[in-house]
């Protein structure tokens, strides 16, 4: 009788479980949110790695993210399919402003103000990650930028600064004539981006806060050429 029963409760435990107690299946919702946070973890692991190599001065294709976020190159493109949308989560995850964030309460502000605020919002940015930037303005005007062994390298051209500037001058369309309006954005194309940054610390050998201060005036000059001149043509007519 006490070896039957001992034998039956030998046989109840699972092998290797002598002794412990049937481990409790998780809940279907705490086993979802698992998932989620790592795939959460997975995903800001590929683009922190991106963001690792460009301020280490290196334009990195996805598979090569892959291999410093420590993942398969087929798991890197099940979250990032192409170059392009990885650079948009870098761009995301650097806190890139959109053109409502840049200009949020300046629907009515002047053409200065407004300029002030494209060039110290999305500006500046590029002079307080210059090691990064650096690295994208330097891929990007390569000769054959965008491409090489593995795929697309990030970064990619956005066509975001044209917006940004097309967004800072729209509500002053009506105060100027179309092509001095084409001009201005143009112009102002000059004094926001890497370029000029470029120009300013390697050309002019400017300290970081001295580059603010000329870009952010050189901004401001072109905004008022453009309405000076506008305003005498205007003057002329009557």
């Amino acid at each position: 009788m006490g070896t039957t029963s001992h034998a039956k409760r030998g046989a109840a435990r699972a092998p290797g479980q002598r002794g412990k107690p049937a481990a409790t299946p998780k809940p279907a919702a705490a086993r979802t949110t698992e998932r989620l946070n790592q795939k959460k973890r997975t995903r800001d692991a590929l683009v922190g790695a991106t963001i690792a190599l460009l301020r280490e001065c290196h334009s990195p294709t996805v598979s090569e993210v892959a291999q410093r976020a420590l993942v398969s190159p087929a798991t890197a493109y099940r979250y990032f399919p192409s170059a392009p949308s990885l650079w948009i989560a870098v761009l995301e995850a650097l806190g890139e402003p959109s053109a409502d964030e840049v200009f949020a309460g300046l629907q009515h502000a002047d053409a200065q103000t407004r300029v002030r605020a494209l060039i110290e919002r999305v500006g500046f940015r590029m002079l307080d990650d210059e090691a990064l930037w650096r690295t994208a303005s330097r891929a990007l005007r390569e000769p054959f930028a965008g491409s090489g062994a593995g795929g697309e390298r990030v970064p990619l051209r956005t066509g975001q600064r044209m917006r940004w500037i097309g967004a800072a001058l729209e509500p002053f369309e009506r105060d100027l004539p179309k092509e001095q309006a084409r001009l201005l954005g143009n112009a102002l194309a000059l004094v926001l981006g890497f370029e000029a940054v470029t120009t300013l610390r390697d050309v002019c050998k400017l300290e970081v806060d001295e580059c603010k201060r000329v870009s952010l005036w050189a901004a401001q000059a072109l905004v008022q050429a453009a309405l000076g001149s506008a305003a005498g043509k205007r003057a002329k007519k009557k």
